[in-house]
């Protein structure tokens, strides 16, 4: 992966991450930076440089209701 890629995907994260919490972007970036249950005990924004931050993408997505899915 690219750092523009990586990039491109911190950007993506925060983004759907400030949506999710109406939109305070402190939240955001601390959200995207502790460990979570969701992402195997990873912080979403740990989980870019490895190829996973699509996955962190996706989640988000289903959370704020931009992609269909089980969002609980």
């Amino acid at each position: 992966m690219t750092d523009k890629e990586m990039l491109d995907q911190y950007t993506q994260i925060h983004e759907l991450a400030t949506e999710l919490f109406d939109g305070i972007w402190e939240d955001a970036v601390m959200w995207a930076q502790t460990p979570s249950e969701h992402f195997f005990g990873n912080a979403p924004a740990q989980l870019v440089p490895s190829g996973g931050g699509q996955l962190v993408i996706d989640w988000l997505m289903v959370r704020t209701g931009r992609k269909p899915g089980a969002a609980f």
